[in-house]
């Protein structure tokens, strides 16, 4: 067997201490330029990679944050997850991703962190409560919600504005010329799904309308299936739709047109929330609003760090406005007729 290139085989062939290794290995460390190329050069040489978990482990810290995942068959979180990957690893930080399916499994993953001695939490979960954000403070471990949140629960958190989304959407489909506007719910506890329809009832009465007809829609393709059937039923049907998630909007979609046989937007216009990819995809054109991601995901990061420094501070709420995409799938309002968002 091959032997494993150690921290002393570096020091030899480079002519320098262990302890020089262990700086340029470590980021932040105070080393010379010259020092770190012929470190470094050893290094490629010998073939060597730091163990950087198991200096984590005996310093008593590391540079791994904790991500917190609950629905991955929602398309939206597994383009979120990419992002918090892609943003973490720039700034030199890991990631462990824990995938918990219910609030024991979520428990569990917290202790889990806790043994690997993770610097914070990023959680995606609307599971996550705010006797488990206690329990990570007391454990020194600091957490923060992103793109979700729970009702009456002081916990950090980085979202949309999702109650002003809600009801740009209800404004738009009112100038659209619509009247009979229907709503595809999202599922509880998730207090952003929740907050949208508010903010769409709100918008609709303030054009001086009312929800023609709502439906939850569940959280599998099956349900949305159904809750798009049941709201179609009656022989006055809407005329527009606002989907709380672009899964829920292009499922819908799907069954209107294949099952219903009716025409998008010209019988019905749809628009989602979250902005996936296959939103953008031909065959489906959804006007969606797009969630801002890349910011909410910077924003959460430094939150999670400014908690990192000051364990005492507050929970803290950061809210970052989305836009509307202007697509295939809804009537346009007539002075918006002249190009897309």
């Amino acid at each position: 067997m091959k032997k494993r290139v150690s921290s002393i085989d570096v020091a030899a062939l480079a002519g320098v201490s262990q302890s020089a290794v262990s700086r340029v290995f470590t980021q932040g460390a105070s080393v010379s330029a010259e020092m770190r190329d012929k470190v470094q050069r050893a290094a490629r040489e010998l073939g060597y990679r730091p163990n950087k978990l198991a200096r984590s482990l005996i310093e008593g810290r590391t540079r791994i944050i904790g991500l917190i995942l609950t629905d991955l068959d929602n398309p939206f979180y597994a383009d979120l997850l990419e992002e918090v990957s892609d943003a973490l690893r720039a700034r030199g930080f890991g990631l462990m991703v824990q995938l918990p399916r219910k609030v024991e499994e979520l428990e569990a993953a917290v202790a889990e962190f806790h043994s690997y001695r993770v610097m914070g939490i990023l959680s995606l979960s609307a599971m996550f409560s705010g006797e488990l954000d206690t329990a990570c403070r007391e454990l020194g471990i600091p957490a923060v919600m992103l793109c979700t949140g729970r009702e009456q629960v002081p916990i950090s958190q980085v979202v949309t504005d999702n109650r002003g989304a809600g009801a740009e959407i209800a404004q738009y489909l009112l100038e659209g010329g619509h009247q009979r506007i229907a709503h595809l719910s999202g599922k509880s506890p998730r207090l952003s799904t929740y907050e949208r329809a508010i903010g769409f009832r709100e918008g609709l009465r303030a054009g001086g309308a009312e929800i023609f007809a709502e439906e939850s829609g569940g959280n599998t393709y099956e349900t949305m299936v159904a809750a798009t059937l049941k709201l179609f039923a009656g022989a006055e049907r809407p005329d527009a739709v606002f989907a709380s998630t672009d899964q829920m909007a292009l499922a819908m979609m799907e069954t209107l047109q294949n099952d219903l046989h009716l025409r998008v937007p010209e019988d019905v216009s749809i628009i989602g929330f979250d902005d996936v990819r296959a939103a953008s995809w031909g065959n489906h054109a959804l006007t969606t609003w797009r969630q801002p991601v890349q910011a909410i995901v910077a924003a959460g990061i430094d939150l999670l760090l400014r908690l990192r420094e000051d364990p005492a501070q507050p929970p803290v709420s950061i809210v970052i406005k989305g836009k509307l995409i202007e697509r295939g799938s809804a009537r346009r309002p007539q002075h918006r007729q002249s190009g897309a968002a």
